[in-house]
């Protein structure tokens, strides 16, 4: 067995069809009422529920954002997370 590159194609649509646009698939779906794409209004509050008290105390809590390289595992302040010994993240560089 050797592993190998495969290029998949997903879509239901015949050879001669042509691809269409994201947005109007998107705009079709919803024309459709085909809900599969969308989250329902109780999975929106929620979602809400969860993230306003850290927008919150974001808002009042001006603290330091480390910032790190992009492709980087982040900044060094990361492991203070941890914060006890012989506990490291899963993929320690």
């Amino acid at each position: 067995m050797m592993p190998r590159p495969l290029r998949m194609d997903a879509t239901y649509r015949g050879e001669e069809e042509q691809p269409l646009d994201p947005y109007a698939t998107l705009l079709l779906d919803i024309i459709a009422a085909d809900q599969t794409l969308f989250i329902r209004f109780d999975e929106v509050e929620l979602a809400w529920q969860i993230i306003e008290p850290v927008l919150r105390h974001w808002s009042v809590d001006k603290g330091e954002l480390h910032r790190y390289a992009s492709g980087s595992w982040g900044p060094a302040e990361s492991a203070r997370l941890l914060g006890q010994t012989h506990h490291a993240w899963r993929n320690d560089p």
